[in-house]
């Protein structure tokens, strides 16, 4: 999802402020896994692969 005025309109998780390049550096940039960074932002594991995918897309 995107809106203007939260992260500068940066693709992000839905009702949250977690950009999708956060979540790609973490797991891909730092070699952390998916359900890692699910649990450490309280966020659904499936959302985190949906974001991968939207980043890689």
């Amino acid at each position: 999802m995107t809106t203007g005025d939260v992260l500068g309109g940066e693709p992000r998780i839905e009702g949250t402020r977690i950009g999708v390049l956060l979540l790609y550096e973490r797991i891909e940039g730092r070699g952390l896994q998916p359900q890692t960074v699910a649990d450490r932002h309280d966020l659904d594991v499936a959302d985190v692969y949906r974001a991968l995918a939207y980043y890689h897309d």
